[in-house]
């Protein structure tokens, strides 16, 4: 749930700061005092984007920043292993800045990240439900993935196996045609089959090595220092000799010594002299590894000269050019015998495609299975919201394969009795849109409920029982998730458990929004103040108490 809301510099909001509780929130306050700016704000914590014309007049920057409890684990721990993250306990402070220089920054407990990501998070912790925005439900391009989801926590393991093998063989399905389709638009003609034979040949022939031409390179580099090392060594080598003759003599005659007061200076010696001749045969034998015939450098330049213009034509390294020759022989298999190849293809393709329809058909079963159970539910909601005469209904129809299976999902209305049903977009007025939405939000979010819903004026376009019916179905909501409402309805205020007034401010040289939470006898007024248009009488006040009490 949202705990706390800080908004600096946005619009015309210059620095509030309101607390949250639990339940059901309501804003009220007259038409422009920044009600729906609070709600535009919360929407750039969501990752939403925003005009930088947003910034307060004077200012570089707008802030906006949210503390979140989150009250359900599984978000944090699937929001950390997708995203390598480190969301380590439920308190998550979500922040953003826009910035005059026209950017903008994300923070999630004060890692900067992007906005998508941000986003992704954020839409499973909160739902902004708006009048005139939030047309998700009427959107028939969305029940499919809509109706998956509510069906998610209805499945059995066996249902949900029917669902994770479609996926798989569908996306194995999706890999062989865009083979077949790939191979069928290559068809080679004959002089395009004898050039991949030439250069296969060419290749072939050519009987490369690992790492041959990178070897060659390194031994050439060598012999360009030979000469020099060659020097070095006919300067050294007869001097060196000779110390060692006059060394080994000394040895000898040291050995004579047989007072042991010289034994350890005599071992020292021993071991010094034994030292310096090995190293110096072991830099002889380096050396003579680099004693190269001229006929043998030739030979290496040639081989690299010739491996050098096969790299002009099948790549830039040895590695690159026994891949190509990998290729072109795996090509040669597929081509010499296309017709076969593409057939047993194709075959191979029909086989996948008819497991897949097969699994398919499982799914149909499956989603059809539930449809009564959401046309019941919806259908409840419906009536709850006295819309007696309407009917919801989950329309099915056949379509391609593609990746959710083969059947289209509408979500259809019956506005009337005798009517058609018509998809929900062509039916419901901006009245009934918002109750249909409610009565789907009310459905879905029961069975995987987000943490925090936001309600911006849904209940335009309503007013008397009908009014009272969305501020108690609201409240039925809030069971289940926090909820933040924006209503100039006193039948919808009076539902909640906790209200703010929101009110616009000015003086000589700037206006402000203010909000402030409101006692139990400032509730009074208020609802009283929305029930007679802000005359408030005693009569209104009474009304007021009653249906603050009910």
């Amino acid at each position: 749930m949202l705990e706390r809301l800080q908004i600096k510099n946005f619009a015309i909001i210059e620095d509030i700061e309101v607390i949250f509780d639990n339940r059901m929130n309501v804003l009220t306050g007259e038409t422009g005092a920044g009600k729906s700016i609070i709600i535009e704000a919360l929407g750039l914590l969501c990752g939403n984007r925003s005009s930088y014309d947003k910034i307060r007049n004077g200012c570089e920057k707008a802030f906006i920043e949210g503390t979140f409890r989150i009250d359900n684990p599984q978000i944090i721990e699937a929001f950390n292993q997708k995203y390598d993250f480190e969301l380590e306990s439920d308190v998550l402070i979500v922040s953003r800045t826009l910035d005059a220089s026209m950017k903008t920054t994300m923070k999630l407990n004060g890692r900067s990240v992007p906005l998508s990501l941000g986003k992704e998070l954020m839409n499973s912790l909160i739902d902004i439900h708006s009048q005139h925005k939030d047309r998700s439900y009427l959107d028939s391009s969305c029940h499919l993935e809509i109706y998956d989801r509510f069906l998610s926590s209805l499945l059995d393991e066996s249902e949900k196996e029917v669902y994770r093998q479609y996926q798989e063989q569908f996306e194995d399905y999706s890999t062989t045609l865009k083979r077949y389709q790939t191979m069928k638009a290559s068809r080679m003609s004959d002089a395009d089959l004898e050039y991949l034979q030439y250069q296969y040949q060419e290749l072939k022939d050519a009987a490369i090595q690992d790492n041959e031409v990178e070897e060659l390179e390194d031994k050439l580099r060598s012999v360009a220092s030979y000469s020099k090392t060659l020097e070095i060594f006919q300067t050294v080598k007869e001097p060196l000799e000779q110390a060692f003759d006059e060394l080994y003599s000394s040895k000898k005659i040291l050995g004579q010594l047989k007072d042991e007061t010289f034994d350890s200076s005599l071992k020292r010696f021993d071991e010094s002299y034994f030292e310096l001749e090995d190293a110096y045969h072991e830099l002889l034998a380096t050396f003579e590894k680099l004693n190269f015939n001229p006929y043998e450098i030739e030979e290496m330049k040639n081989r690299l000269f010739f491996l050098k213009g096969l790299m002009r034509k099948y790549g830039s390294s040895t590695l690159e050019m026994l891949n190509r020759l990998v290729q072109i022989e795996e090509d040669l298999n597929t081509y010499s015998n296309y017709d076969y190849n593409l057939n047993k293809l194709e075959k191979e393709l029909n086989d996948k495609k008819v497991k897949l329809l097969d699994t398919a058909l499982k799914l149909q079963v499956i989603r059809h299975k539930y449809a009564p159970l959401l046309e019941e539910k919806v259908n409840r909601e419906l009536e709850d919201l006295l819309l007696n005469n309407a009917l919801f209904k989950v329309s099915f129809s056949e379509t391609e394969l593609f990746e959710s299976g083969n059947e289209k999902i509408v979500f259809t209305l019956r506005a009337n009795l005798g009517g058609r049903f018509l998809p929900l977009e062509e039916t419901a007025s901006l009245g009934e849109a918002s109750r249909l939405n409610l009565a789907l939000k009310t459905v879905f979010n029961a069975l995987n409920p987000v943490e925090t819903i936001v309600f911006d004026e849904i209940d335009t376009g309503v007013s008397g029982k009908v009014a009272s019916c969305i501020g108690e179905k609201i409240h039925q909501l809030s069971l289940h998730s926090q909820a933040i409402v924006i209503t100039h309805l006193a039948q919808v205020a009076s539902k909640a458990e906790h209200h703010y007034r929101v009110v616009k401010t000015n003086d000589a040289q700037t206006t402000r929004t203010l909000i402030t939470p409101l006692d139990e006898e400032e509730r009074v007024k208020e609802i009283a103040g929305l029930l007679s248009n802000g005359t408030i009488d005693k009569t209104a006040l009474d009304l007021a108490r009653k249906m603050l009490k009910n």
